[in-house]
C-alpha cells in the first residue's frame, strides 16, 4: 500500500436509493460494484433475504455478471451472524453515544439526531478500528493507505463556540 488518500470516500461514489423499487435497487447495486471496481475488486456472491432481491430482474442483473446468489429465510438473522453482529456493535455504540450526549446537553440533543449518532460510529470504526497489522476497514477494503488524523476529529455533538472580534 503505497497510494495515500484522506477518505475512502474521496473517490468512490455511492447511489443514495430515493425508495425501495426494483430500478433504485439495481442503479444501488450497479453503483456499489462501480465502488467496487475502483478499488480492484468484484463481487462474486450476494446473500441476500427474499424481498426486492427474489424480483427477476434483479437476479437477470446477477445472472449476467456471473455472480452468485443464495437467498436467507425471513428473519433468519443466525444466516448472516457477521453482518448482525457488526448491525448490533455499531447500533449499541451509536445508541450508548446519544444517550450520553442527550444526558450531558438535554435541551438540545434529541431523538431525531440518531441518523448522526450511527454515522459517526460507522466512520469511526472503518477509520480507527485497527487490525493486528494496524489496518484500518477502510484500508484493507480499498487496498490504500490512508491517512489518519485524530487531530481533526472532533466528538459527536461537541459544542463549538465562535468567538466575536467585536
Amino acid at each position: 500500500m503505497h497510494t495515500f488518500v484522506d477518505h475512502v470516500s474521496d473517490f468512490v461514489y455511492v447511489h443514495l436509493m430515493r425508495d425501495l423499487t426494483l430500478e433504485e435497487t439495481l442503479l444501488a447495486k450497479a453503483a456499489w460494484e462501480k465502488v467496487l471496481s475502483q478499488v480492484g475488486r468484484t463481487v462474486k456472491h450476494y446473500h441476500a433475504d427474499n424481498g426486492r432481491f427474489a424480483d427477476n430482474d434483479f437476479i437477470d442483473s446477477v445472472n449476467s455478471k456471473d455472480q452468485k446468489i443464495i437467498f436467507c429465510g425471513v428473519g433468519a438473522h443466525h444466516q448472516n451472524g457477521i453482518a448482525e453482529r457488526r448491525i448490533r456493535d455499531l447500533t449499541e455504540n451509536a445508541r450508548t453515544q446519544l444517550v450520553h450526549t442527550m444526558h450531558l446537553w438535554p435541551g438540545v440533543i434529541k431523538q431525531i439526531l440518531w441518523p448522526f449518532a450511527l454515522k459517526a460510529v460507522v466512520r469511526s470504526h472503518n477509520k480507527f478500528k485497527l487490525d493486528p497489522n494496524l489496518l484500518s476497514p477502510e484500508e484493507k477494503f480499498s487496498r490504500l493507505k490512508v491517512k489518519q488524523s485524530v487531530k481533526e476529529e472532533h466528538t459527536l455533538f461537541c459544542p463549538v463556540y465562535c468567538l466575536d472580534a467585536k
